[in-house]
């Protein structure tokens, strides 16, 4: 299991207070990251079944070849 996604909302609360202080304004800035880390975060999981299901795929096509292989051999023999 990927747990990048877990860093998305402090990622965003950090980037926001960064800027927030640039501008002036970090109370705002911590909000809207925050806010932004929180909308964002629901991707990562859309992604991450993605790639689960693109990898249990994978995993059933790898055992159909084998077994197809394996009858081949067994009935040429």
């Amino acid at each position: 299991m990927d747990h990048t996604r877990y860093y998305v909302i402090p990622g965003g609360l950090i980037l926001g207070l960064g800027i927030g202080l640039m501008v002036g304004n970090p109370g705002a800035g911590m909000l809207i990251g925050l806010g932004l880390g929180f909308l964002i975060s629901p991707l990562f999981v859309l992604f991450e079944k993605k790639n689960n299901r693109k990898k249990q795929l994978e995993n059933r096509l790898e055992r159909l070849e084998k077994k197809i292989e394996n009858d081949d051999h067994s009935s040429s023999a």
